[in-house]
């Protein structure tokens, strides 16, 4: 009898373990398992180990991480190939549900966002998510706002405008022009067929990321 319940037991636990949403960590591909980004972090669960995988690219939307403890990179880990374009219109990446370090961005270039008050590439509130391999360029009225409390951790990142006091570098950062080959194209209008984001032989972000995944 004490083998059956036993046995009993165990089975429900296995049961759980299978059947239970974010038991163990998932990878979620874009756009082979979700059509976009951010319908791929809304699919994603809460484990701190899930990813978010995304071919290389450019995607024209606004992200938002919704408090996922969820690691964003890109599949080449090189920032030219993997872009998020806002489009013109409000922040690119915003946390601001209390996300912390364990909420990863890597290996993106985010651009083209423009919020009405800060923060047009990513906006932070009351969160420190991690940022690294990433260039955050030509977005409005700056690249990255936050409240100045829970300061977000940046590292071998190109940054416009540079870091402020408030964040905390992880080393490796630059502020200097990517030298896009040619970003807004022959039209003269960034998020165009024409656009050409790939980066010249010179370009100071070449050679310059981190492949040690963060902790």
């Amino acid at each position: 009898m004490r083998s059956n319940l036993f046995f009993s037991a165990s089975c429900q636990v296995l049961l759980l373990l299978v059947f239970t949403p974010g038991a163990t960590a998932a990878t979620i591909n874009v756009p082979g398992d979700s059509a976009t980004i951010q319908a791929a972090i809304a699919d994603a669960g809460t484990v701190k180990d899930d990813e978010i995988v995304v071919a290389a690219g450019t995607y024209v939307e606004n992200i938002d991480f919704l408090r996922k403890a969820i690691t964003l990179r890109s599949a080449s880990g090189d920032p030219a190939d993997t872009i998020i374009d806002g489009g013109g219109s409000d922040s690119v990446v915003t946390c601001d549900s209390g996300e912390d370090s364990n909420t990863v961005l890597d290996g993106f270039t985010i651009t083209n966002g423009a919020s009405a008050t800060y923060g047009g590439g990513m906006y932070n509130y009351e969160s420190s998510p991690t940022v690294t391999n990433c260039i955050l360029w030509g977005d409005s009225p700056d690249e990255i706002g936050d409240d100045g409390n829970t300061p977000l951790t940046i590292s071998f990142s190109d940054i416009q405008g540079g870091l402020t006091a408030s964040m905390i570098d992880g080393g490796g950062n630059i502020d200097a022009d990517p030298l896009f080959v040619d970003a807004d194209g022959a039209d003269n209008t960034i998020c165009t067929d024409d656009d050409e984001m790939r980066l010249l032989a010179e370009s100071p972000c070449i050679d310059s990321a981190s492949y040690t995944a963060p902790d």
